[in-house]
């Protein structure tokens, strides 16, 4: 059975988590993605490894690679050369998108631009995708994802209301910039394939942060009104929203509505407090708000996450535990879902891999490991450009590859 991009070929000059995670999607959806690398060191993702992993995770199998790159070719040269230029647009030539999150002109500088690849081939889907986009006075400027997440006011809605700012705990805008970067070639692809031929894509990471905070942003430019950091409680105030504590760790309970509440008290077996002056209504539980989260936090601390979540969820409640990340992977509904899948390395052997959540009944996604350093330039070289081994010798004895 052929992928959903059978025939598609993408060339990745991306590097660090961004753009590889975009053409992890196409390559998940079956694009053959030619990764290119620096010789003898490659993406530095290799071996960003924290220092209590080091002894366990060579550069093969980094977890910030492996989390990106699974099912792409690996091909190495040296872009700080002109030889090793010429290749990149010779293969541009072969190929239906380039992807790149250089610093807005580097690339020119090479003549791997937009304009450069459009002039060899000008049906290229060429997808730049850069800290702050391709025009603007930051334009030039690079990046990293705590910066991204303070200047899109990510951090500013996120937190304990009193509290300072708070970073999201996973690099957020490397991953909604790539997500986002996928989705745009998909579309210009599409665009493509109707007869309207290639484009440029201008992604700013910061820009799809604010994108993705949609809803606030929407509130105020309707209402003038700054949204506050509500931590673990309700966007909403819905009164009890938020995060209690148990006798084993912490589960997140939403009574949002009135229904809802009702639903959580006779879980509980507390009717009287859908009764009590204090609590009646939605407005009754925001005037107070201390005294009703202080109720409900002595109910759960008298019992473990799996008792509440066990007792309360079937009736409705919505509930769930806090997990960490062993938790959430022992959860039966992540089990039953294959969350993980098991692959094989060339190098490293086992490798397990987060599954992609997009479930596609026809074209499911054929799970394929990280590539090795390399391992694939000779066969991309021969195969698209028609090189012959002297060529081949010659290039990697200057370095080249």
């Amino acid at each position: 059975m052929a992928s959903l991009l059978d025939g598609i070929r993408v060339l990745d000059l991306g590097r660090m988590l961004a753009a590889p995670t975009a053409t992890q999607m196409l390559a998940d959806f079956g694009a053959e993605v030619i990764k290119i690398e620096r010789p003898g060191r490659g993406d530095d993702n290799r071996r960003l490894v924290a220092p209590e992993l080091r002894d366990a995770h060579s550069a093969v199998n980094a977890p910030l690679f492996v989390a990106a790159n699974r099912g792409k070719r690996s091909v190495t040269i040296d872009l700080g050369s002109a030889e090793g230029q010429q290749l990149v647009r010779d293969l541009s030539r072969h190929c239906d998108v380039l992807i790149e999150n250089f610093k807005p002109g580097d690339l020119a500088r090479k003549g791997l631009d937009y304009d450069s690849i459009r002039a060899i081939n000008p049906d290229i889907v060429y997808c730049s995708l850069t800290a702050f986009g391709q025009t603007g006075p930051l334009a030039s400027g690079g990046g990293i994802d705590s910066v991204f997440q303070a200047m899109s006011g990510v951090m500013g809605v996120t937190g304990e209301p009193d509290s300072g700012p708070l970073k999201v705990g996973f690099f957020v805008g490397d991953v909604l910039g790539g997500l986002y970067a996928a989705i745009g070639i998909l579309a210009a692809l599409l665009h493509k394939q109707r007869g309207g031929g290639g484009q440029a894509i201008d992604i700013s990471m910061v820009e799809t942060m604010i994108a993705a905070l949609g809803h606030h942003y929407q509130s105020y430019l309707m209402t003038g009104t700054v949204p506050p950091r509500m931590g673990n409680g309700s966007a909403e105030g819905s009164v009890p929203v938020g995060a209690f504590r148990c006798t084993d760790g912490y589960v997140q309970v939403s009574a949002v509505g009135q229904d809802r509440y009702r639903l959580l008290c006779e879980g509980l077996g507390r009717p009287d407090l859908l009764t009590h002056a204090h609590f009646a209504t939605p407005e009754d539980r925001v005037a107070h708000k201390g005294e009703t989260m202080g109720i409900f936090q002595d109910i759960f601390e008298t019992n473990s996450c799996s008792h509440w979540v066990n007792l309360l969820a079937p009736k409705g409640v919505i509930i769930a535990r806090v997990n960490t990340i062993p938790d959430a992977l022992a959860e039966p509904q992540m089990v039953a879902r294959e969350i993980v899948r098991e692959v094989t390395h060339a190098e490293s052997g086992h490798m397990r891999l987060i599954a992609n959540p997009v479930r596609l009944s026809r074209t499911p996604v054929d799970y394929k490991p990280t590539p090795v350093l390399g391992e694939d330039s000779v066969d991309v070289l021969r195969s698209i450009l028609g090189l012959d081994d002297t060529r081949i010798d010659m290039l990697r004895a200057a370095g080249i590859l």
